[in-house]
């Protein structure tokens, strides 16, 4: 199984792709750094980097809450600076 769940663009060569996979009988998630093919590589699909981290799909919700309190930081953060 390897279903691409967001693909979400870094800058002009990178992005970063979320999928679902599973290895040797484990269900994981995998957020990866992609590079994009350059406009002169006609055809050409982006290709994976080892930038990136995989975990047990069962860790998902551990990593939205992680996620939230990362995204109320830095609201906070940019609130006292306004």
């Amino acid at each position: 199984m390897q279903k691409e769940i967001a693909k979400i663009d870094k800058n002009s060569q990178e992005e970063l792709i979320i999928q679902l996979t599973n290895f040797k009988g484990y269900d994981l998630i995998d957020l990866r750094l992609w590079t994009k093919p350059l406009p002169s590589e006609e055809g050409a699909k982006s290709k994976p980097t080892k930038k990136g981290v995989t975990l047990k799909a069962c860790l998902i919700p551990e990593l939205m809450e992680a996620l939230r309190k990362a995204d109320k930081a830095y609201k906070e953060a940019k609130a006292k600076i306004n």
